[in-house]
């Protein structure tokens, strides 16, 4: 609810640039994560994933509070910051516990799952928010009110979680004996390759803010806006439990080679097309290619962790990912602010073909 309205509430109510934009989503983004970073490993080494999900959902909520009472960008960079926070030290202890609770068979089913349940949630999100700018085109802050109530709903829910990590057969580590860096040289080479077509991958996605704008510069209400994400949800939660069913078939690779075409042929769309319907097309390719992939990657790297240390290589996952992100959307800002907005995306097709070319080194099928 929240995201789908923010890059306009900065823009056209704060007045602020699109470079400006783009370090700040960049910034906050990438802070998170590194909290990330923090929080998977830290979870590792307590052997508990609940007290990080909870005290995440948390902060959470308060975040939505200070958007609605947000009155200059230095208010709102630090409300978005502590909202990236949030999800930080909530993610990767999330995925952690899905691999802690799955088993090597159904890891593509089970992130493939989570993906869906995540992403439907932002497409209700989204549509909510159609609706009420149906009824008001400048009720941000009415929205960012609303947007609360369900923060605090996943705050209880989070409440029922499992206390401590109950990893399946393969753990194999005490919970007495403390993490080391020294556990990073038992991750296998094909680890690390992983960790590369992400960084690379991530390169590629800046912030869905620029998608918003672009979709405002062809053409699109602002009342509709937020279906940019309504049609890049619909299309991601779609796929996802079928592209988590096929990654559990060994197919993983086929399947991430898959969305990247789908990546790029995505971009090429945003760039050149120069109305609404062209730019729908391009939004709802990207979410196909979010659906096979984001469930995918992550089995894989459930996959090629020692199952004592799910928290710590979600940590890395998540942590490349956050530089990536962080870099990704200063160029997407500077960019746009010197050569126009649609130029960012041949940069995207440029940097998801080179983690196409990774991809490639990597031994799993």
């Amino acid at each position: 609810m929240v995201f789908t309205i923010l890059p306009l509430f900065l823009t056209e109510e704060l007045h602020v640039s699109h470079a400006e934009l783009g370090m700040m989503e960049g910034v906050a983004i990438g802070c998170a994560f590194l909290a990330k970073v923090y929080a998977g490993i830290a979870s590792d080494r307590q052997q508990t994933r609940k007290p990080f999900i909870f005290i995440g959902s948390l902060i959470c909520v308060f975040t939505k509070l200070m958007f609605a009472c947000a009155m200059s960008p230095l208010w709102i960079f630090i409300t978005r910051f502590l909202d990236r926070l949030s999800k930080g030290l909530r993610s990767a202890p999330t995925d952690a516990l899905i691999a802690d609770i799955a088993t090597p068979a159904t890891y593509g089913k089970a992130f493939g799952f989570r993906q869906a349940l995540y992403t439907a949630g932002g497409g209700v999100g989204a549509a909510l928010t159609v609706m009420i700018l149906h009824q008001d085109p400048h009720a941000y802050r009415t929205i960012f009110w609303l947007a609360s109530i369900p923060a605090a709903i996943a705050v209880f829910i989070s409440l029922r979680l499992p206390y401590n990590v109950r990893p399946v057969s393969r753990f194999k580590r005490s919970s007495s004996e403390p993490w080391k860096f020294s556990n990073l040289r038992r991750f296998p080479f094909s680890f690390w390759i992983l960790l590369a077509v992400c960084f690379f991958l991530m390169l590629a996605r800046f912030s869905e803010a620029f998608v918003i704008l672009r979709a405002k510069q062809v053409g699109w209400a602002v009342k509709w806006l937020p279906l940019t994400i309504i049609l890049m949800d619909i299309a991601h939660s779609a796929v996802a439990y079928i592209g988590g069913r096929f990654a559990s078939m060994q197919y993983q690779k086929h399947l991430l080679t898959i969305s990247f075409v789908l990546f790029i042929a995505a971009d090429a769309m945003l760039f050149w097309g120069g109305g609404v319907s062209a730019l729908a097309f391009g939004i709802l390719l990207n979410g196909i290619h979010l659906g096979l992939s984001q469930g995918t990657l992550r089995a894989l790297v459930a996959r090629e962790t020692p199952s004592d240390l799910n928290g710590t290589a979600f940590a890395l996952f998540h942590g490349i990912s956050g530089v990536a992100v962080l870099i990704s959307n200063i160029v997407a800002g500077t960019i746009s602010h010197h050569f126009g907005l649609s130029w960012i995306f041949v940069s995207g097709g440029i940097f998801v073909c080179m983690a196409m070319l990774v991809l490639f080194m990597h031994p799993r099928k």
